[in-house]
């Protein structure tokens, strides 16, 4: 649906379309490293595939909050006011840390 370019609409649009793409972007290279794992850890056990699933996972999380995050931010655009992250960002953080954890704990 075209939009008027009111004040800076396009570009601000515009700058969300990139955001989401870098998210996708990140999503996805999680994703491919998770599934690579058990081949780049060069064993084959059931805990490099776990990690290799949890690493997988969380790139699919990564691409949904990507997704949901876009669309927010798309029907804020819209309305006329700005969506921040909040209290995801750190929530982030804080699972890609545990993540990180888990996967050290199951590669060593």
């Amino acid at each position: 649906m075209p939009l008027p370019n009111v004040e800076a609409a396009a570009r601000d649009h515009l700058a969300n379309e990139r955001t989401y793409l870098a998210w996708f972007r990140t999503g996805l290279g999680v994703g491919a490293i998770g599934l690579a794992l058990p081949r780049l850890a060069n064993r084959n056990s059931a805990e490099v595939w776990a990690a290799g699933a949890i690493v997988a996972m969380l790139g699919l999380g990564i691409l949904v909050f990507g997704v949901v995050r876009h669309r927010r931010t798309e029907d804020g655009l819209r309305a006329g006011y700005v969506s921040t992250m909040g209290r995801s960002a750190g929530a982030l953080v804080f699972l890609a840390v545990i993540v990180g954890v888990a996967v050290a704990v199951l590669l060593a």
